[in-house]
């Protein structure tokens, strides 16, 4: 995943952590250090990186390998964690970033899809 990052031509680092406490804290180091991006995988790690790169002046990037993935389908991310990787660089080496709205919910950013109506089972009739 690393290496599909570093054609970007920008310093590529992991940032590990052993829970949630750790994640959140390392997501907004690298942000205060500076980094051009957070790239972030599943849906806990998805919520922490993007608390700490909203509205600020960073990208975000997710690597689909959570169980339901449903930000990244919903923004368009490639659901083969390779593809998303590759299309992360090629955004960060010149294409740019695709902006995304977000909302306040509870006073923290969140940007999630939205919808409503009814949904059918297929052979069901409307009502």
């Amino acid at each position: 995943m690393l290496q599909r990052l570093e054609p970007a031509g920008r310093p590529v680092g992991l940032l590990a952590a052993a829970g949630a406490e750790e994640a959140e804290k390392a997501c907004y180091g690298a942000v205060a250090e500076g980094c051009a991006a957070l790239v972030a995988a599943g849906g806990g790690t998805v919520h922490l990186a993007l608390q700490a790169a909203a509205e600020r002046p960073v990208a975000f990037g997710v690597v689909p390998i959570g169980t339901g993935n449903d930000f990244a389908a919903g923004v368009g991310v490639p659901l083969d964690p390779l593809a998303a990787a590759s299309g992360m660089a090629a955004a960060l080496a010149g294409a740019g970033p695709v902006p995304i709205d977000l909302a306040r919910g509870r006073s923290a950013p969140t940007a999630r899809r939205a919808g409503s109506g009814r949904c059918w089972r297929p052979g069901s009739t409307r009502s």
